[in-house]
């Protein structure tokens, strides 16, 4: 989320320049939510890996994974690994940052990953700093938060008003949302048809339209943050899986 937030996959990027119709400038001024004409994965097998793991935060990491591998069934995605990430970059896609880990003091290293991200108040939000492909080579290349710490006001104000359960399932779906901005997705409020009123987005040079417009998308900021977490997460829907289908073949 920078809450790169929830939402669907209606906005994907362009694969080529001659699927798009011709050479696009893809430059935009909020990168962490806007994704490139090459954003999309050239393989659909990716390799995640979680910065640092420890035992406060393996219950959440086991059961993201369990969550991806059902919210992506159906699609050609696929992701392996799911260990404590190499120390070369190059051998992971993914590289998973648990921005607020419970054990981060103990952890060697723990905060030089966080100086990576900056010094602003919000550094802490769930976001893909850098959309997609371009992502890999990169270290903490997607950002969990799990209690709103260093994050948006709107976010912290989210987890503090949920139970135990409610802040475990905004956890996850703001972490699987994040994962759609990893596979080259952009917020379903990008689309002309959008309904979502005070998100408003525009489709920049390299976007492409491969859905009809999906209000209950897992990328839709309006619907995420109206969703009731005590009930339980945002799911990808028919209209974001039959999006990421057309994309990843």
């Amino acid at each position: 989320m920078k809450f790169v937030e929830l939402g669907s996959l209606l906005l994907l990027s362009c694969l080529t320049a001659v699927s798009c119709g011709g050479f696009r400038d893809s430059r935009d001024s909020f990168p962490e939510t806007v994704f490139f004409a090459n954003s999309v994965w050239p393989s659909a097998r990716l390799r995640v890996c979680w910065e640092f793991k420890n035992s406060q935060t393996e219950e959440f990491t086991s059961q993201f994974k369990t969550v991806v591998e059902r919210a992506f069934q159906g699609t050609k995605l696929s992701f392996s690994g799911w260990a404590v990430c190499p120390r070369h970059t190059r051998n992971t896609d993914l590289r998973i940052f648990i921005y607020d880990d419970p054990l981060a003091d103990t952890q060697v290293g723990f905060a030089d990953v966080r100086s990576l991200l900056g010094q602003a108040a919000d550094r802490g939000h769930p976001r893909v700093p850098v959309p997609g492909r371009k992502m890999r080579g990169k270290r903490a290349n997607v950002i969990f938060n799990l209690s709103g710490l260093h994050s948006d006001p709107f976010l912290g104000q989210m987890y503090d008003s949920l139970s135990p359960i409610g802040r475990r399932n905004l956890a996850l779906s703001s972490s699987l949302h994040e994962f759609g901005h990893a596979i080259g997705l952009r917020h379903e409020n990008v689309h002309p048809d959008n309904t979502c009123v005070g998100f408003d987005e525009n489709l920049e040079w390299g976007d492409n339209i491969v859905t009809p417009y999906n209000p209950g998308s897992f990328m839709q900021r309006c619907f995420y943050r109206n969703f009731d977490y005590e009930t339980g997460i945002v799911w990808p829907n028919e209209g974001d899986l039959e999006g990421i289908n057309r994309i990843y073949r």
